[in-house]
């Protein structure tokens, strides 16, 4: 074996522990999922009954796939674009100088860092309708209660706006990260020739941030897509399914019913629409690149 063999086993032996992990928990799950997907499994039986398509042509006909399926379009159409937006102009306030900007940057950051769990619990004691805060402060203003996570019409909304909280300022860091990249030399030839900040933003910051908002909207669709710990926290799909959402449903398939192969047909639909979204995206807003 000569210098240049070694070197080239020396790098795979040095990433081989990843691969087998990458393997074992990413890899073999995803392939076991789709297998699953094409039988009828309940966990406790060793026997695995081959169904072909059945899950797929049930899951198509099943009411409550549906309703899942349009809780959360609306809990990414909600989710998505504000977390853009708010992500940016958080960004573009703490990139620039002013006094406690690390404190109040600290400040923001703070929610990404606390548990999921934890801070669904502390937001579902807020949305009390009789003793939480919320409702407090809108008797202090005059304004008549609200029902919150226990309305119907408001369930989703309502979570919508606890994850806006909790993950505004992960995506504030990847856009601060996109604006310090961008060189001085383009914002000072631009005021020579007489543009002020809107122009500046508009023709140099928006087209030259474009690759950070493309990972901002694909890592926000995704987390937004597979959403759970917050939805089981607060609301565990209520009420009356406002709030049933694909992977709530998936896994209420699997370990309520111990239907896996059904939970895995879903898994892999969920998969493709991740996929789809992924891509459209990529497109559309990759093209800054």
């Amino acid at each position: 074996m000569n210098i240049e063999q070694k070197k080239i086993f020396m790098a795979y032996l040095f990433i081989a522990p990843l691969l087998i992990v990458f393997c074992a928990f990413r890899l073999f799950p995803f392939f076991y999922t789709f297998f699953l997907s094409f039988h009828e499994w309940n966990i406790l039986s060793k026997v695995k009954p081959w169904v072909g398509l059945g899950n797929y042509r049930e899951l198509f006909q099943d009411f409550y796939f549906w309703q899942a399926s349009k809780n959360t379009i609306f809990y990414v159409i909600g989710v998505v674009p504000a977390q853009i937006g708010i992500g940016l102009g958080l960004a573009l306030l703490f990139n620039s100088t002013f006094r406690l900007k690390g404190f109040f940057k600290f400040l923001y950051f703070v929610p990404v860092m606390v548990s999921v769990v934890a801070s669904a619990i502390v937001w579902d004691w807020l949305y009390q309708p009789r003793f939480g805060l919320f409702n407090e402060i809108l008797k202090i203003l005059g304004l008549p209660p609200q029902g919150w996570l226990s309305d119907t019409k408001q369930a989703l909304f309502s979570v919508v706006i606890f994850s806006l909280w909790r993950e505004a300022g992960y995506y504030m860091i990847i856009f601060l990260a996109g604006l310090q990249g961008i060189a001085d030399r383009y914002y000072e030839a631009a005021k020579i020739d007489g543009a002020n900040r809107f122009q500046c933003f508009k023709s140099i910051t928006l087209p030259l941030l474009m690759p950070t908002t493309a990972l901002v909207a694909i890592l926000s669709t995704i987390n937004a897509i597979r959403v759970f710990d917050q939805i089981y926290v607060m609301t565990e799909g209520g009420p009356g399914d406002a709030t049933l959402i694909l992977v709530l449903y998936i896994y209420r398939a699997a370990f309520d019913w111990l239907r896996f192969g059904y939970a895995s047909s879903m898994t892999v639909v969920l998969y493709i629409f991740i996929l789809i979204i992924t891509i459209f995206q990529f497109k559309i807003l990759g093209k800054g690149k």
